[in-house]
């Protein structure tokens, strides 16, 4: 009974309800491309879908570079004209990227087709520098609406750039009989509506804030965050090193089978639980911020915020942990059963990785960034060592993931005690006591 209580608490509270608009557009959001997968399968050809894949790899490395993370300092600072300064830093340094990738693409271009053996790689590699440009400030105008509680827009944003990212493939793919410029470009248009309605209801603010800076703020703000470009850049890059490594192992010791069952599973359980944990994590970045602003406890949230994820999150793991091994093969067919027991043993990782998600903004606020990169570095070595020890001495798809999920849950529960000791310390520090 008191649980319950507790739970209708948290539901009626500002930040539940913020969580819960940003959950609808989610919801939409992954709605509309699994249903336009359906269509999507029959119109393009693998080859059409290989174009696309290499074409993301190569924009998603150029993106870690074109925002290099300023985008997360926007949510930070007290003042509205010092967070539009940011944005248009990030506009400058994705310009300036966009830039070395189009002569970058001019000249191995030509070079990266004939490597991956795809015919007119090169022409779609040339649309990589718009797309960085436009995802960049796409980004840069969801952390300003986030800092601003425009969560609506947010949510009506989300709905808005799926429907188009979709209905523009569908569209271009049924007129051109399955050209794969429907899927490279969708992304950039959609992202591009996105960016419209995210600065409309902006635009004169951003001229006003534009007109009254002096010459030097933007440099004066690079230099103030500086620790986003100098760790968290590497940080993504690890990031992305870590996921790569991780499905190489996967291949290297269990096959091509084994990968696509371990890769259809996480992507499954992440998906519901992703949208609660990306929702949560944008309300409770900017709630996080506020907070440092206005001199209150950044352990206090953070400890409401873990047990508000905690009385969301532990049932529905429970139940996935229980019947996951059934329900994988009922929903998906007898092929999936695999999947499911697969499930049955990630659901640990799952869980702490839930606990974990929205908190990851914790370090960036109370300046500790260089201390979550060298325990990011850990963690993938714990990640990696415990793969090829399973790999070599278990020898065994399930014992070894077994293994593999004790080690993240081990890691994910080090790191979320450590945020909320950071929190301890960072209130110790700048709190006044009354």
């Amino acid at each position: 009974m008191k649980l319950i209580l507790e739970l209708k608490r948290h539901l009626k509270s500002e930040f539940s309800k913020n969580v819960a608009t940003l959950f609808t557009g989610s919801v939409v959001a992954q709605a509309i491309p699994l249903l336009a997968s359906l269509v999507l399968s029959r119109l393009y050809t693998p080859e059409d879908f290989a174009i696309n894949e290499v074409f993301l790899r190569l924009y998603s490395i150029g993106l870690v570079f074109s925002t290099l993370r300023y985008e997360q300092a926007i949510v930070l600072p007290k003042e509205n004209s010092k967070a539009a300064h940011i944005i248009f830093l990030i506009l400058k340094i994705s310009l300036i990227t966009g830039l070395f990738f189009l002569v970058f693409n001019l000249f191995f271009g030509k070079w990266i087709e004939d490597a991956q053996g795809i015919p007119n790689l090169y022409y779609y590699l040339l649309l990589i520098p718009v797309a960085l440009v436009v995802s960049s400030n796409y980004q840069a105008l969801n952390y300003w609406a986030v800092r601003n509680k425009n969560y609506k827009q947010l949510s009506v944003t989300k709905s808005t750039v799926s429907f188009t990212n979709s209905g523009y493939r569908l569209i271009v793919g049924a007129l051109t009989s399955g050209h794969p410029i429907g899927l490279v470009s969708s992304m950039i248009l959609s992202q591009f509506v996105g960016a419209l309605i995210l600065l409309k209801g902006n635009l004169k603010s951003f001229i006003t804030f534009s007109k009254d800076r002096d010459k030097g703020d933007i440099l004066k703000i690079a230099k103030e965050y500086d620790d986003f470009p100098k760790v968290n850049t590497l940080h993504a890059l690890l990031d992305a090193i870590r996921e790569a490594t991780i499905i190489y192992l996967i291949i290297h010791f269990f096959g091509d089978t084994t990968l696509g069952l371990y890769a259809f599973t996480v992507r499954i359980m992440k998906l519901p639980l992703g949208m609660i944990g990306t929702s949560i994590g944008q309300v409770f970045f900017q709630k996080a911020a506020e907070v440092v602003n206005q001199k209150k406890s950044v352990y206090e949230i953070t400890l409401k915020t873990i047990k508000k994820l905690t009385i969301i999150s532990l049932p529905i793991f429970i139940l996935i942990g229980l019947l996951s091994d059934w329900a994988f093969e009922f929903v998906f067919g007898d092929k999936w059963s695999d999947a499911g027991f697969i499930a049955q043993i990630i659901t640990p990782w799952m869980f702490f990785n839930f606990l974990n998600s929205p908190l990851s903004q914790i370090p960036l606020i109370v300046k500790k960034q260089k201390e979550v990169f060298f325990i990011s570095i850990i963690g993938f070595v714990v990640s990696v060592l415990g793969l090829i020890c399973g790999g070599l001495y278990l020898k065994d798809v399930y014992n070894s993931l077994i293994l593999f999920s004790i080690i993240q849950s081990c890691y994910l529960l080090f790191v979320l005690l450590w945020i909320l000791k950071i929190a301890k310390r960072y209130d110790k520090a700048n709190l006044t006591v009354e």
